[in-house]
């Protein structure tokens, strides 16, 4: 069995575990202080944007727990890298 195969009854435990109360995932993993922050910042996130930030911390909680790095951490790897700014080459005036 691969390495994957291995692990897919616990991330399963700990998606149905997030989607229920975030952080779970971290305190399974025994991460305590992540898991409890999760916990509360959910709920302040259910209160201020309603069901949508509860799935956001939900789902950062789970990705933290299987992969080790948060959800902006994936996006900011996976965005395109700013292009350096170019200095405007000077003109010359037209001549009349």
């Amino acid at each position: 069995m691969d390495n994957n195969s291995n692990n897919t009854v616990p991330n399963a435990i700990k998606l149905v575990g997030d989607s229920l109360v975030p952080g779970s995932s971290l305190l399974i993993d025994g991460q305590l202080l992540a898991g409890a922050g999760h916990f509360l910042v959910g709920g302040l996130a259910r209160t201020a944007l309603g069901p949508l930030g509860f799935a956001l911390v939900a789902a950062n909680s789970y990705v933290r727990s299987t992969t080790g790095k948060g959800i902006l951490k994936h996006i900011k790897k996976d965005a395109p890298a700013a292009a350096p700014k170019q200095e405007a080459a000077p003109q010359e005036p037209a001549k009349s």
